[in-house]
């Protein structure tokens, strides 16, 4: 019996979206230069990350024990 054959097209949007990579991982995978396109979405992602760390540093100030998961 012969199964039909999904093929997904790896592309820029999926990598990001479904897999969660960095633009600059998906150029790397790719073998593109486009991760510069995306630099108001860095500074978006740093800022994200510069609050967590605050927030982390808080609970450990606060003697408060965490686990970070993604």
């Amino acid at each position: 019996m012969n199964l039909p054959v999904h093929r997904i097209t790896l592309n820029r949007q999926l990598l990001y979206d479904w897999h969660r990579l960095s633009h600059q991982q998906i150029d790397d995978f790719l073998g593109e230069k486009e991760s510069k396109n995306y630099i108001s979405e860095k500074l978006e992602q740093m800022k994200v990350l510069h609050e967590f760390l605050v927030v982390t540093d808080e609970f450990k100030v606060a003697g408060i024990p965490f686990i970070s998961i993604k």
